[in-house]
């Protein structure tokens, strides 16, 4: 409540099109969905990078410029890694062209908090509102949140329970991260 959003959706993979019975499949943006409705307000508080040929690097620039960040929905962790990546490792092949790129993409205050977050291998100075991340914590995944945790020691972690198309099949309870059914939920 105290500041903005961030949440991974997947990319259209086809474009938005027309059933027979005139429902709307698919959108430029999953706003489409929701406008109109009780959870149209929220809109106006998520982070929505610009289209670009390169999102990650559309996307990276959208996260680093929002001082007010609080909030991260995603589904893998592998994902904060993969835009994170670049950045955090100096022997990584991409780090010089992403920091080169952001060098002319973000305001120089943003950049000097970045290259201080960097420095410290913390990014509570870059986004200190960020109050939560949620993502997958479990099985395979927990080794990339682990790994991705010192970068964010001053954040809850959030682990997400387990959805299908069908519906809520487990959900996180407590603070022990326990994933419970969710049975006899609807």
């Amino acid at each position: 409540a105290r500041g903005r959003s961030y949440w991974a959706l997947s990319p259209a993979s086809q474009p938005a099109e027309v059933a027979p019975n005139g429902i709307q499949i698919g959108g430029v943006s999953d706003a489409t969905y929701v406008q109109g409705s009780a959870a149209e307000p929220l809109l106006y508080t998520a982070i929505v990078p610009p289209p670009a040929p390169s999102w990650r690097q559309s996307t990276l620039c959208a996260l680093i410029e929002a001082e007010d960040l609080a909030f991260l929905s995603l589904w893998s962790p592998t994902f904060l890694t993969a835009l994170l990546q670049p950045l955090i490792d100096p022997t990584n092949p991409g780090h010089g062209p992403a920091l080169s790129a952001l060098h002319s993409a973000l305001t120089s205050r943003r950049m000097s908090l970045l290259e201080r977050s960097l420095a410290d291998g913390s990014f509570s100075s870059l986004w200190p509102g960020l109050a939560a991340i949620s993502v997958w914590m479990d099985g395979p995944s927990a080794g990339s949140a682990g790994q991705l945790r010192p970068w964010f020691e001053h954040v809850a972690w959030c682990p997400k329970g387990l959805l299908a198309t069908e519906g809520v099949v487990s959900f996180s309870w407590g603070t022990s991260g326990l994933n419970v059914p969710a049975i006899d939920s609807h």
